[in-house]
């Protein structure tokens, strides 16, 4: 669990039928850190899906491999107009969004691929 107080959300970077990713910073000790947030439209989800929200957040934090994006931390997030705390998921910020923009991206041009020894994205 993230301290809400450490987490300050910045502009939407994408937004979908059940939720919305938000630029994000994150201030640890000694440094802040640019992520993204992955929220829920808590007004529309059922329990079934807050569940299986936070069953992702959860089986993402066993990841430990450096190919596959892990789980910063999860906090809860209190939305006025929705009465009660929502969970929001913090993940690193990704340059280029998320894998499939990317590669579609990369597939037409738009986007320089580079690649190093570890290969990382451009």
């Amino acid at each position: 669990m993230v301290d809400r107080h450490k987490l300050t959300l910045g502009k939407t970077l994408g937004e979908g039928e059940f939720g919305s990713v938000m630029e994000g910073q994150l201030t640890q000790e000694d440094s802040v850190l640019r992520v993204a947030v992955k929220t829920m439209k808590i007004a529309i989800c059922t329990r079934s899906e807050m569940e299986d929200f936070l069953r992702e957040a959860t089986c993402m934090k066993e990841f430990d491999h450096a190919n596959v994006m892990r789980l910063l931390g999860v906090c809860l997030q209190t939305v006025e107009s929705e009465g009660f705390p929502s969970p929001v998921v913090i993940l690193p910020y990704m340059k280029h969004g998320d894998l499939h923009t990317y590669l579609l991206y990369s597939r037409l041009g738009d986007c320089p691929v580079v690649s190093d020894a570890k290969n990382t994205f451009c």
